[in-house]
């Protein structure tokens, strides 16, 4: 696994994190339509008891995917500690681990220059050197 791979893992987690709330908020939709259902003879059929059921599957993989999760960010914060760099550490950091507070994804190499005052370029560069002590610290691809 490369630097950027392992660093990334967070991210990918919590895109899929988002992506599954999704899904379970569709499937929620569909169960909760309200619509007449009527048996052949013209009477009202019943609702089905168990279908609700069927969300528990998304609870489950989405805890899953959330304990995993907070292990990933929980190691690659770990990983970022060891870096003598300050300036390296605060660039991991904000890129792999902080999300923008107004629209809860993470932060944007654009947004991460500016809270670091720095230019974009310069952030990038940082970012570079950062990932191959990372590389060196993890024994990476």
């Amino acid at each position: 696994m490369t630097a950027k791979q392992y660093m990334n893992r967070a991210r990918w987690l919590d895109d899929e994190i988002n992506d599954k709330l999704l899904q379970r908020q569709t499937v929620y939709d569909s169960l909760t339509k309200i619509t007449q259902n009527y048996d052949s003879d013209g009477s009202q059929s019943t609702v089905d008891p168990h279908k609700f059921d069927k969300l528990g599957d998304y609870w489950k993989l989405l805890d899953n995917l959330t304990d995993e999760y907070i292990l990933a960010l929980k190691e690659i914060t770990e990983t970022i500690a060891k870096l003598q760099d300050g300036r390296q550490r605060r660039v991991l950091t904000l890129y792999y681990t902080v999300k923008d507070k107004k629209t809860g994804r993470p932060l944007t190499w654009e947004q991460v220059a500016v809270i670091l005052h720095y230019s974009w370029k310069q952030t990038r560069r940082i970012h570079a050197k950062a990932l191959c002590e990372i590389d060196k610290l993890i024994g990476g691809d």
